[in-house]
């Protein structure tokens, strides 16, 4: 998904808030994790386990909104990045509030994908699903 955000007005909106907006160069959308209301402490946790999962994973690029879940917060996306539409004059409407872990093109993702979710539900405040199946759920 290597393409420009052709709003500036949302893109100064995305960078005053700190909410990822940009993949870098040949980064996948794998998967998206839903946080269910859970505590500043579980989400934390959550934060630490992804942080470590992404450490022991080679083909694991990015996992966007882990700071915020790091700092104990609900994680946040712009929502464009999901292949969501969304109202570019109200910029509060173009965020969701998931992580979004991308791969490079040679990660094995079945393997990845068990894990994660092996991860996710362990924990047990989040729900996993694959960026394809989450951006066609939200159409």
């Amino acid at each position: 998904m290597s393409f420009t955000l052709e709003y500036p007005e949302l893109v100064a909106f995305y960078q005053r808030e700190s909410i990822p907006y940009e993949l870098k160069p040949h980064e996948l959308g794998f998967a998206v994790i839903s946080a269910y209301s859970a505590s500043a402490t579980s989400l934390r946790e959550l934060g630490q386990s992804l942080q470590g999962w992404k450490t022991e994973n080679q083909g694991v690029k990015t996992i966007l909104g882990l700071e915020r879940l790091l700092e104990g917060k609900n994680p946040e996306v712009a929502t464009w990045l999901l292949m969501i539409p969304f109202i570019p004059g109200i910029p509060d409407w173009c965020v969701d509030s998931v992580a979004l872990l991308t791969i490079d093109s040679s990660a094995k993702q079945t393997e990845l994908a068990k894990s994660l979710c092996r991860l996710v539900k362990d924990i047990g405040v989040g729900k996993v699903m694959s960026f394809e199946e989450y951006s066609y759920m939200n159409r």
